[in-house]
């Protein structure tokens, strides 16, 4: 119990004690309301960054498997563009909870579909349909715990871009979190490199 009273103290929290002409009972409640409040956000963190670790390792996972299967099966190897939410979360862009795989289709052969089934939920993007820089590949981070393949992440500012042309549900608040480690003039030079692209679907 945080709140506990005797005959002449009040003590609050973890032994943090007044007497009772040095606060009100009110003040002492207010008090221990403020440490409950407190107590339960840091857990709720707690819960929030366990949850982003769990889907981070799973996301890790599989993508070291059809590193893996690429192998077994001699599939040459070939370079993938994560953009979306695995991309976010494998760059610790947010901690939005996504078990997806979004990636640029590189007119990759039939062949390679035993490698990318092992990523589970994925979707294969058109390049001409999705709205990033002729250029992203030029920003993109690549990851380093691989040795067989070359997996990389589209940069924030590539992603906060496709977002904001987007403007889907989720989309506001997650550029809003991401807004904070993004390069602001970058991104409006890189609307306009998707503005000018004239190799879009209508």
């Amino acid at each position: 119990m945080l709140l506990r009273l005797k005959a002449n103290e009040v003590t609050i929290g973890y032994g943090r004690k007044f007497f009772k002409d040095e606060i009100s009972i009110n003040e002492a409640v207010r008090l221990t309301t403020r440490r409950i409040l407190a107590v339960l956000a840091k857990s709720k963190n707690k819960a929030v960054v366990g949850e982003f670790m769990m889907i981070r390792k799973q996301l890790e996972e599989n993508i070291s498997d059809m590193e893996k299967v690429a192998e077994l099966f001699d599939i040459e190897p070939f370079d993938i563009y994560l953009l979306g939410g695995s991309a976010c979360i494998l760059g610790g862009f947010i901690d939005r909870a996504t078990r997806d795989f979004d990636f640029i289709d590189l007119n990759y052969s039939s062949k390679l579909g035993k490698a990318f089934t092992q990523l589970r939920d994925f979707d294969m993007l058109e390049y001409q349909s999705t709205l990033v820089s002729p250029k992203y590949k030029e920003s993109a981070t690549k990851l380093s715990k691989l040795d067989y393949l070359s997996v990389y992440l589209l940069s924030v500012e590539d992603i906060i871009v496709r977002k904001i042309i987007r403007l889907g549900e989720k989309d506001l608040q997650d550029i809003d979190q991401l807004m904070r480690s993004a390069n602001k003039k970058l991104i409006n030079q890189i609307i306009d490199e998707v503005l000018s692209r004239n190799d879009l679907f209508d």
